[in-house]
């Protein structure tokens, strides 16, 4: 089954990408996707860095209940991948959501 691809674009100042900037990239992702839905709550556990490379646990929830999974991402001064995998169980079988987010420097926010 084919999975459902968005795209968009989210200003987002520097200020506000702080110590983690994975969580603020998957969050403005996760906002900008969820418009008409209610949107996951995640948190970021177990964070690991090394240069421009890190890793996570990741715990959600929403609609659906909780979710589980994991992420990683690469960064640079001025672009960052990030992918994340999150895996919900109900009483009507599993489901699994790939979040992938490009970002990228383009310039002051106007």
């Amino acid at each position: 089954m084919g999975g459902k691809q968005e795209q968009g674009e989210v200003c987002l100042a520097n200020e506000p990408l702080g110590s983690a900037p994975e969580k603020t990239l998957l969050e403005a992702a996760i906002q900008h996707a969820s418009r008409s839905r209610s949107p996951l709550n995640c948190e970021l556990q177990d964070m690991k860095r090394d240069a421009g490379a890190s890793s996570w646990v990741s715990v959600c929830k929403g609609g659906m209940g909780e979710m589980k999974g994991s992420g990683s991402g690469t960064s640079s001064a001025d672009n960052a991948v990030i992918q994340q995998r999150l895996i919900a169980k109900s009483a009507f079988g599993t489901l699994t959501l790939n979040q992938t987010v490009n970002a990228r420097r383009t310039g002051s926010c106007s």
